[in-house]
Formats: C-alpha cells, sequence, structure tokens
C-alpha cells in the first residue's frame, strides 16, 4: 500500500514539474567546438546568447540537435532550469563559416 502512494505523488510531482512552462531562448553556437577541462576526450560546444558577447562552454548535448563542425547556428532552445540543459525547439540559421572572438 505504501509503495502504491508513493507511486501515486510520485507521478503527479513529475506530471506537475513538466507542465512548468519552459523559458525559451536564442543561442548561437560557435563554428568548432573545443575539448572541455572535465573530460578531455569529450569536445564541449561554445554557445553565446543574444544578450551576451562572450562564448561560453557547455559540456552537455543539446536534446534534438545534431551538431556539425564547420557550420554556425542560431537557435531557439528551451531551457530545463531544473536540470540546466537545452532542447532544440527550432534551427533558425546553419552557416557555414568560421565562428569570430573564440578563445584559444
Amino acid at each position: 500500500m505504501g509503495t502504491m502512494i508513493y507511486t501515486k505523488i510520485s507521478s503527479l510531482f513529475t506530471r506537475t514539474i513538466s507542465k512548468k512552462p519552459k523559458k525559451e531562448k536564442l543561442i548561437t553556437i560557435a563554428s568548432k567546438r573545443i575539448v572541455n577541462n572535465i573530460n578531455s576526450l569529450k569536445k564541449g560546444i561554445l554557445i553565446k546568447e543574444k544578450s551576451f558577447n562572450d562564448w561560453t562552454l557547455y559540456n552537455r548535448d543539446i536534446k534534438g540537435f545534431i551538431y556539425e563542425d564547420g557550420y554556425e547556428y542560431e537557435l531557439i532552445v528551451s531551457e530545463n532550469d531544473i536540470e540546466k540543459t537545452f532542447s532544440l525547439v527550432r534551427i533558425l540559421t546553419k552557416t557555414k563559416k568560421l565562428s569570430e572572438n573564440l578563445p584559444c
């Protein structure tokens, strides 16, 4: 009986969180990835939010997005505040170019 009550409460809690509106943002993905400091075997992507001038290393995948080296992207993503992850909403642009002002 206790397990059944826990399952119902857990299910209700999960549905409540998933109904929380997610924030959408416009981000730019750099045309080049860099090796991250946490796991030198994996390259992180560089992102820039619309209101910032500097690139930031993002060490996770963007759900639903497949990165291709040599292209700079403008994406609309939804942000999960709890997990600090992004999910692809829409690709606005995909431009073959070398992104400017990348960190070394």
